[in-house]
């Protein structure tokens, strides 16, 4: 579930946060949630763990929602460039920024 991810990805880095997701396996709609909790508390470093684990775990590949969620949390932190520049990563996936998109990074 959403909350155990919540609490088994807590404290943790890098590798350890992809092996704890792997094992952890959730829709593309319970990690949008899980980057917009780490978000909400402010753990912008778990969010980005995240939201690249959904990049290249995913057959889809992270989505519009999954951005936004990655840029809310950034925008909450106050991180306006790393924001900026995960507009442009979004481009380079070839994932269409909407219009959430451009109202939170502004």
């Amino acid at each position: 579930s959403m909350l155990t991810a919540v609490r088994a990805v807590r404290g943790r880095e890098g590798d350890a946060v992809r092996e704890t997701l792997a094992n952890t396996p959730l829709t593309a709609k319970g990690y949008t949630r899980l980057i917009s909790e780490m978000g909400q508390r402010r753990r912008t470093k778990l969010a980005m763990h995240v939201l690249n684990y959904v990049r290249t775990n995913s057959k889809s590949g992270a989505s519009v929602f999954h951005y936004n969620a990655y840029i809310r949390a950034l925008a909450t932190a106050g991180e306006w460039q790393v924001a900026l520049t995960t507009l442009q990563q979004m481009a380079a996936d070839g994932v269409e920024p909407d219009l959430l998109t451009y109202n939170t990074v502004l």
